[in-house]
């Protein structure tokens, strides 16, 4: 079990020694292992990445990023440290992975979204008011720390691909995040688009937009598109949503049903008896609106109906939170 994430950076160590390896974790990009720091006995992620054949300035910016900020829905490294060309950092351990799996194979209910989206939005806001941008906000990066019989929260990572600029005012970023390939079907038009406009905090907003469908719906917007088509169907507007019985999409279906196949029909007749709420679905659009300048802040996002719940039935939903996620993950785990 893992409840550290809280632990001082102070207590561990940088002599490999200390670490013993219990099992490789699958990672598309990355070498990472399950350990054991044996001063504590406790559980670990430990990142191996061979300096030779890496990004520098992507690890450099990592660690500049992480020595900038402190929040307890942003991950964190505990310790890093160089031997034999090999970088190793230790981050605290995600026992329940990411949220990219747990949204399989046919999405969540909302009220789950709900507290993952509070948990995230609260970093953004944090990461905003820094002057930092993500670019990188996906389910993948946003990992399930705690246990379901005590607490869940939810935390951002991913932090090597965020931008630190010097201020707020008439920001503009052109830079286009490195190695970003695995990024696409996440970055805002105007990201891909690198033209002479650039790019602001509200291209993360449009992120989370992306994100509110891959846990609502299971599969993220725009995956198995080749780059060109991703960039022609973001910019001309098309806009995913949260797919239910109130989307015309359904129709459509309805029409194929027969000529599908058995997964996408069992996806499709999920989808079609189920109706997330008005507010959920506005939510998801404002952050996905084609025009930035028209995209609400995080900080506005915070005060969304959706997110603030402000009437009394909505503020018992939040007292309960921890009740509904100890049912929904032990019903997972």
């Amino acid at each position: 079990m893992t409840f550290f994430i809280s632990f001082s950076k102070k207590l561990f160590t940088t002599n490999l020694n200390d670490y013993q390896t219990i099992g490789s974790i699958n990672a598309p990009n990355d070498t990472l292992y399950r350990t054991i720091f044996k001063p504590l006995q406790i559980t670990c992620l430990l990142r191996r990445i061979n300096l030779i054949d890496s990004n520098l300035d992507l690890l450099e910016n990592e660690n500049d990023i992480d020595k900038m900020i402190e929040h307890p829905n942003i991950i964190e490294m505990f310790v890093s440290f160089i031997q034999n060309d090999m970088l190793y950092t230790i981050f605290p351990y995600s026992e329940y992975s990411s949220v990219d799996i747990l949204c399989k194979p046919f999405g969540l209910e909302e009220k789950v979204i709900l507290f993952i989206l509070q948990d995230i939005l609260k970093a953004v806001d944090y990461l905003h008011r820094n002057n930092i941008v993500h670019r990188a906000i996906k389910g993948s990066h946003v990992l399930i720390f705690g246990h379901w019989k005590t607490s869940i929260k939810f935390v951002l990572s991913g932090l090597k691909y965020s931008c630190h600029v010097d201020t707020v005012d008439e920001l503009k970023l052109f830079k286009y995040p490195k190695n970003a390939s695995s990024l696409l079907t996440s970055l805002a038009p105007e990201v891909l688009e690198q033209n002479i406009l650039g790019y602001t905090f509200k291209s993360d907003i449009y992120s989370l937009g992306i994100l509110c469908c891959e846990l609502a719906n299971g599969v993220v917007p725009f995956d198995n598109m080749s780059s060109d088509e991703l960039l022609f169907y973001k910019i001309i507007g098309d806009i995913p949503k949260p797919l239910d019985s109130s989307c015309e999409e359904m129709n459509i279906f309805n029409e194929l049903m027969d000529r599908l196949e058995l997964t996408l029909k069992r996806r499709y007749q999920v989808y079609r008896q189920r109706t997330f709420s008005s507010i959920f679905h506005d939510f998801t659009q404002k952050c996905l609106h084609l025009e930035p300048v028209r995209r609400p802040t995080a900080m506005n996002l915070l005060e969304h109906p959706f997110i603030s719940r402000n009437k009394e039935q909505d503020n018992n939903l939040i007292q309960k939170r921890d009740e509904i996620l100890k049912e929904f993950f032990s019903s997972k785990f």
